[in-house]
């Protein structure tokens, strides 16, 4: 049997788990490829790195083109996104309510807030850390017997501290997200939530059908899944675009560009709109800051020949027609 394609990211999320001798064996298949060896190996040397590099003032301004490029980018996409894993590690938690976090056995219930001016780090009495994207609202309530998070909207990095006497729980939407020790994400996407886990294991439970909670699910190292309503509950791999928006960057590979848009807009200062014209299947790849929505604007439509500009209401407008031809257009950044 023909082994399923994978990129280098995604072999190296799976061996960093738990692989089962089967996926081993696919690995050195996958591994024997000179290109394929060149790849993996420079993830690892990104992953040993990344814990230095991440306090360097170069990485913390990286800027990744904004353009939809080739195989070059998305080499450099994917490097980045591995260095997420731990460039979350060297943030410095700021701005809790009343100066401190809550204290690991009192019980406490404090809401934190990430407005739309940029993400949010926060730093826990346990020893967990919490980074917060834009437009993001959590409900903390910490006790002797467990340490438990409400994310009210939003998405949330989690890295959890151990402590074996006291579960850390996520709530969201109907589905719970339980693990210590480990370093996930949970978002609420409408009425569905979304768990990536990028270290150690979770247990998840969702509502697979209305009014019935399902059993608790293992979700392994380089996994998410969907959960709510019409979610299917399936584990799918990550990809280096769902491991970048801490960098507050956004990444698209061959993503449809209503949905680039749709996913753009829900943390954007102002939305991006595409007029009636503009082909709303084309693909889109690139990785595009998410506080500048002038920018991502003119960046898709100088990849497929439209113009821009900007509506009454504050809104960036993405339409049909050349580039050159929108060109007396004012857009106000």
């Amino acid at each position: 049997m023909q082994d399923p394609p994978r990129s280098a990211a995604q072999w190296f999320a799976l061996m960093h788990g738990a692989p089962d001798a089967t996926q081993r064996a696919a690995f050195e298949r996958w591994r024997a490829a000179p290109a394929n060896a060149e790849a993996y190996d420079h993830l690892v040397r990104t992953w040993d790195q990344s814990m230095f590099v991440a306090h360097l003032d170069v990485a913390k301004d990286r800027d990744l083109a904004r353009a939809a490029v080739g195989p070059a980018l998305r080499r450099g996409a994917i490097a980045a996104g591995v260095a997420i894993l731990f460039a979350f590690g060297a943030l410095v938690a700021v701005g809790w309510p009343g100066g401190r976090a809550p204290s690991p056995r009192a019980a406490s219930a404090t809401q934190v807030v990430a407005g739309p001016e940029g993400i949010r780090a926060l730093g826990l009495a346990d020893g967990s850390h919490l980074l917060l994207d834009r437009n993001s609202a959590v409900m903390l309530h910490f006790d002797a017997s467990q340490r438990r998070v409400r994310l009210e909207r939003g998405r949330v990095r989690f890295d959890v501290a151990r402590d074996p006497a006291r579960p850390f729980i996520v709530q969201a939407g109907d589905s719970e997200v339980m693990g210590s020790a480990t370093l996930f994400d949970v978002a609420v996407e409408g009425k569905a939530v979304r768990v990536a886990l990028l270290r150690g294991a979770v247990e998840v439970r969702g509502q697979d059908n209305p009014g019935a909670h399902s059993r608790p699910r293992r979700l392994v190292a380089g996994q998410q899944v969907q959960l709510g309503e019409g979610a299917a509950g399936r584990f799918t791999g990550l990809a280096p675009a769902d491991l970048e928006w801490p960098r507050d960057m956004i990444g698209f590979e061959a993503v449809p560009l209503r949905d680039a848009v749709e996913a753009f807009n829900r943390t954007s200062p102002r939305p991006v709109r595409l007029g009636s014209q503009v082909p709303r299947t084309a693909r889109l790849t690139g990785a595009f800051r998410r506080g500048d929505p002038v920018g991502f604007a003119q960046a898709v439509a100088a990849t497929f020949g439209l113009g821009v500009r900007s509506e009454g209401d504050g809104a960036v407008l993405i339409q049909g027609g050349s580039a050159g031809s929108e060109k007396n257009h004012r857009v106000d950044r």
